[in-house]
Parts: C-alpha cells; structure tokens; sequence
C-alpha cells in the first residue's frame, strides 16, 4: 500500500463506532449497538415521522445518525429512559424491553410476536390465552453432560404437558378439577426472535439472584414450528456475577461479509473465530428471521406447467409467519396480498372452495384441487388460486370461512 493509501485509510477511521460507558452503563450500550446493527428497526427509526414526544425515537434517531459520524453519546438516551443512578448496574434484558416499550409501534414491531397457550380438558373443551412477547424466555435446565443446549429448550418450551393430581385445572365443561394439557404455539412470528437465557435465578436458601454459568451451546441456525427458520446475528453477553458483572455485544452486521465484531463499549474488535458453542456468558441472543426472496420473479418459464416447475427452489416459497408482500407470486398458488399469513406444504384437506371474498368483494375461481384449503383471516387473501393440483395454501383461521353459492 502507498502512503497515500494509508493516509486516505487513516482518514476513513474505524470501521464501527463504539459508546463510552457512562458510570456502569455497558448494559446499556450493549444493547442500543444491536438495535442500531439491525438494519429493520434502524430504518423504521430513522424513517419515523411520529410527533409524539413520549417516542424515544427521536433520541435513538440522533444516537444513530452519531455512530455513523463518530463521538457519539448516550446521554440522551439515558435521560429518555429516567435512568437516575448511572453507577448502578442494571439487567441489560429490562432495558431492551425498555426501550421498545418507549419506541414507535413502527419500530418496535420487528422484535413483537404473539404467542396462544392452550389448556384443553380431556372433555374436549379447551381455552386459549393470547399474548404478545419480545423475548422468549428459557430456563438453563436439563443440561446433558452438564451443557444446555438452546435447540433442545425450545423443543420443550412448544412441547405438550400435562397438568395431573394436584396441579389438576378447574374445567367450566366438567364442572370440577381434570387432567389437562397445556401447549404453545406462535400465532406471530417476529423479524427479529430473542431469546433470552434465565442465567439469573433466585434462591431461596440465599434469599437472593445468583447466577447460573452453565455453558449454553448457541445454534447458529434455528428451525421454529411450521417450518420457520432464524439466524444468529448477535448475543449480548454477561460476565461476572449479579453485582459485579459486565455486558458486552457479540454482533454480525448486515452486508459486511459474514463477519463478527466484539462491542465493548468504547472498544469494537473484531473476531476472527466465532464460535457460540459452550458458552458460559450468552444471554441475550438475537435471531434474524429468514426472508423468502418472494418479490424476485419466478425463475422457471411460467408457460411450462406447474407440476414441472420446481416448487421449493429458487420460487420464493412462502411460509407461515413471512411478511408477505403486495401480489407475491406463490408457487401454484396464486398471488398473495400484503398482511397474509400462510402456509406451504402438506396438511389434511379440510374442504374445498369455489368463492372467495376479499373485502367486501365477491371473487370467483376456478375448480381447485381438493387439498387446497383457504381459511379466510380479517386480512386480504388472494387475488386467485391455481387451476391444477398444487401445494396445500391455508391461513388459519377456519372459522371465518365462508363459501359462497356458485350463483354469485
């Protein structure tokens, strides 16, 4: 390299910019490098117009626009939150559930999805409770050979149980206490997944948290329910005990080539081997969802018929949860609007239909194949459906089906 060329380097700076700690903030710090590191909640901030002055995104929108320049600070965001005591130590997991309580619902939606617990009685009847989330928390227990795995925790957090003898649930059909089962499910799958590490445990023998250090092995890729897959793009990290310890990020940014760096508050490094296995420090883990490339156009010749075509490749398939786009095209199955939650792949035909409503709008198709199965949500649906045979495409909720009279 010539002088010129280091000099012009020089010039360029670092390539990422750290945030000094002010008092015991690390984590703090840890937390706003991942919100401003992911690209979906940086842009709804910066492209937010709202006027309402209790929106912390006016704070974050600046801090943003500093770590793109250089000396940023945070003492803005520290007076938005009503922070009093800056030597204090906090939970790095409450003020990322902080700052999206106080974020625009443009900005905080990345990270929101919503869960049904079910309790169903052996009687048949069953109640369902919906709640929305930002994190989903795991308790570090069943450890094999003393290492909890992430994967295996949240198999058991959607798994069934149930609830017998004395944990048996009062049940309004049989009018006394029953056996019952207990399930979760995602009705909403976010952009962006947490999962949050329960490292921090009270004991009542000492009365007080105390922290587990059991090594976690951290996936890089995780496979959810109906076939929805995340990727690692960022952890923060908790060293130390209650009282004494320090958080720090581990983040991949976007369009950077694959590559990690270490936050450290003012000190961005980065790794040259990442590896999340065994680790004893993970907390806050952050999962981007992956997105169908579903806007692209179909790569095959659409004048060939659609059993020849490769359905899952290359197609941009569609899977519950995605954030579909204005008239996507799904393979063999029509178009898709904005808003729609659907699911491609193999399932119980339930029934068949001719007519549709979209809106207030009547639509009539063609014939559809009997394992075609279109359950109306309160969004728009299709614009048509296929002509022939192809992958099961529902949305789930049955009960708001109607099929119309084929006079209309």
């Amino acid at each position: 390299m010539n002088i010129r060329g280091a000099l012009l380097r020089g010039r360029e700076g670092p390539k990422y910019i750290g945030l000094s700690t002010r008092g015991s903030t690390c984590y703090l710090n840890s937390v706003l490098q991942v919100f401003f590191m992911t690209k979906e909640f940086r842009d709804a901030v910066q492209s937010s117009e709202s006027s309402h002055t209790s929106y912390i995104d006016a704070q974050l929108k600046d801090l943003f626009l500093l770590l793109k320049k250089g000396c940023p600070t945070t003492e803005d965001i520290i007076h938005g939150l009503g922070i009093k005591d800056v030597w204090k130590q906090q939970d790095a997991a409450e003020y990322f559930e902080r700052i999206l309580s106080l974020a625009s619902p443009e900005a905080s939606q990345v990270f929101h999805g919503k869960l049904n617990h079910r309790m169903s009685c052996l009687c048949g009847k069953s109640t369902d409770e919906h709640n929305s989330f930002w994190t989903l928390n795991l308790p570090i227990n069943n450890a094999h050979n003393g290492v909890y795995n992430v994967e295996d925790g949240l198999k058991r957090f959607f798994s069934q149980s149930k609830l017998t003898g004395e944990n048996q649930v009062y049940c309004d059909g049989c009018e006394a206490k029953a056996d019952t089962t207990t399930e979760c499910e995602v009705e909403l799958y976010p952009k962006v997944l947490v999962l949050l590490l329960k490292r921090f445990e009270f004991k009542y023998y000492k009365m007080d948290y105390v922290k587990n250090n059991c090594p976690v092995d951290v996936p890089l890729n995780i496979e959810m329910p109906m076939g929805v897959s995340y990727e690692l793009y960022a952890t923060v990290d908790h060293v130390g005990d209650l009282r004494g310890g320090h958080y720090t990020a581990t983040i991949q940014p976007p369009d950077d080539g694959g590559c990690w760096y270490d936050f450290n508050d003012s000190r961005v490094t980065p790794k040259t081997h990442f590896n999340p296995k065994k680790s004893q420090s993970g907390y806050l883990l952050f999962y981007r969802k992956r997105e169908r490339q579903m806007s692209e156009p179909p790569l095959e010749d659409p004048s060939r018929p659609l059993d020849e075509q490769q359905v899952r490749e290359g197609r941009g398939d569609v899977t519950g949860g995605d954030d579909v786009r204005v008239l996507v095209d799904v393979p063999g199955c029509g178009k898709v609007t904005g808003g729609d939650v659907v699911v491609v792949g193999d399932s119980q035909p339930i029934e068949t239909v001719r007519f549709v409503r979209k809106g207030s709008e009547r639509i009539k198709t063609n014939p559809v194949s009997r394992d075609f199965m279109l359950m109306p949500t309160n969004v728009n649906l299709l614009n048509r459906v296929p002509e022939q045979d192809c992958p099961t495409l529902f949305v789930r909720h049955r009960t708001k089906c109607k099929p119309m009279h084929s006079e209309w």
